[in-house]
């Protein structure tokens, strides 16, 4: 299955931290080159539903372990220090590594707001459809990503 869903969470920082220098990562996310035909933006200039001829770039934190096998889930941040989480199906968990920049081509966004145990939670769930629209260093990710697929006896 060549689908990706990317539930997305921004991480909110206090002021105090705002005038603080980015990590080098963060600004060098700036500094990548763009198909012409997409707009440059981060976690927070996305709109609710599809967000045609946009671009999402990111520098990959860190993979998130857990007893699953699939989907794999990767924490990223993008320019303005937002954080949320890349689950991507169907790739090779060393296909994206941390250091690594994303570019999320035509994001689809949703927006999440509702209470649980007393707190007030407002996210953003983004998700791309298809492998191609993830770029790992400005690439496609290569055929040798995707696994075999599974064979039965």
């Amino acid at each position: 299955m060549h689908l990706n869903y990317v539930p997305a969470f921004q991480a909110k920082h206090n002021d105090k931290n705002r005038g603080k220098s980015k990590g080098k990562s963060m600004e060098s996310l700036v500094n990548i080159d763009l198909d012409p035909l997409y707009n440059r933006a981060t976690m927070d200039l996305l709109s609710e539903g599809p967000n045609k001829r946009t671009a999402v770039v990111a520098a990959v934190q860190c993979l998130v372990k857990y007893e699953y096998k699939a989907p794999l889930y990767y924490m990223l941040g993008d320019s303005d220090e937002n954080s949320f989480v890349l689950a991507v199906f169907g790739i090779q968990k060393e296909a994206i590594k941390q250091g690594d920049q994303v570019t999320l081509l035509d994001p689809i966004c949703k927006f999440v707001d509702f209470e649980w145990e007393g707190k007030h939670y407002q996210l953003k769930s983004v998700r791309v459809n298809l492998l191609e629209q993830v770029l790992v260093n400005g690439n496609a990710l290569p055929n040798s990503a995707i696994p075999e697929p599974i064979s039965y006896p």
